[in-house]
């Protein structure tokens, strides 16, 4: 089955709105809300062809944009590879050009809009950080406290989505930290992703997790599935992993290891040609993780990652990390 390629652009106001436009009624999937896009060219750049969409759609001149993420999707009687961008200068202002409704819509909001299959995985991109801090172990006086301080300060930076890791603790301790902690993020407006098990990310009272694709396939098996309104990241280190997060309906994925690192010596590292083939292959976003600094993001962007995820790379300095 030939795939179709299409161009697609994600522009956001300052107040946080979103444009959408409304498929026509006798097109595929009409009357959807979907972003702005169309069919790429042949011999045209995928570049270009998000110029030329968006100037012949909506009537603005692109001058500026980034890859967001790329989506193939099977619809049965065709698939398409969406390939979107989010734009971050233009000239001209929105307008529709081929009568289409259109609305600016609260990126919070899209989720309640009847849109493509295929556009579930941009709404989860438009909303994910490019970096995603995961917590060190740590042990030694005071420990406890400076976790606390450790996630004050990376919400003070701005930080948005942070992973709660700290499997070396009891059940009674992961929850009164982790209590506290999911209080601060959301006084900050910042997600709290809980590495634990499901019953205890219930008990906290959270709404987000983070799974390995062994414990992500538990799930996929079991009648008694995750709440539909929880965010889920799976650790992916092979194409099965990742295949397993799919069926989950996983919001993101971390694969690893990018580089070598302190924790794991023994894993082989992937580099980034092999990172971009793994992108490439997920219809989600993708973090990538493993030895990677702050520095490191821009080419982790280059080959289509959401952006990267690191301890050492975020967290404040500290007592002893405990890996």
């Amino acid at each position: 089955m030939q795939v179709i390629e299409v161009a697609v652009g994600v522009i956001e106001r300052s107040d946080g709105t979103v444009l959408v436009t409304q498929r026509p009624a006798q097109s595929h999937l009409g009357g959807l809300w979907e972003f702005p896009g169309g069919k790429r060219e042949l011999n045209e750049s995928r570049y270009q062809a998000l110029q030329r969409e968006l100037f012949e759609e909506i009537g603005i001149r692109v001058s500026q944009a980034e890859p967001l993420i790329q989506v193939v999707h099977d619809y049965g009687d065709r698939k398409v590879l969406l390939d979107v961008w989010r734009v971050t200068q233009f000239e001209g202002v929105p307008s529709a050009c081929e009568s289409q409704s259109m609305q600016w819509v609260n990126r919070v909001s899209l989720r309640q809009l009847a849109m493509p299959a295929a556009d579930r995985p941009i709404i989860d991109a438009i909303e994910l950080p490019a970096h995603y801090v995961i917590t060190p172990q740590l042990s030694g006086p005071g420990f406890e406290r400076h976790y606390v301080e450790g996630v004050m300060q990376l919400l003070q930076q701005g930080y948005k989505l942070i992973q709660w890791r700290a499997k070396h603790l009891t059940p009674a301790l992961y929850q009164s930290i982790g209590s506290s902690l999911l209080a601060l993020c959301r006084a900050a407006n910042a997600r709290l992703v809980f590495n634990a098990s499901a019953q205890t990310v219930q008990t906290l009272g959270g709404d987000a997790i983070h799974l390995t694709a062994a414990r992500a396939q538990q799930y996929i098996d079991r009648t008694n599935a995750l709440p539909e309104h929880w965010w889920v990241g799976v650790s992916c280190h092979s194409l099965g992993d990742l295949k397993i997060a799919e069926q989950l309906n996983a919001n993101f994925v971390v694969i690893s290891p990018i580089k070598a690192t302190q924790s794991h010596p023994e894993a082989k590292a992937m580099g980034w040609t092999e990172c971009e083939t793994f992108v490439k292959a997920a219809p989600l976003p993708v973090y990538a993780l493993g030895g990677l600094r702050l520095e490191d993001l821009p080419q982790a962007r280059r080959v289509g990652a959401q952006g990267i995820a690191a301890i050492r790379a975020f967290w404040p300095e500290s007592p002893e990390l405990k890996s």
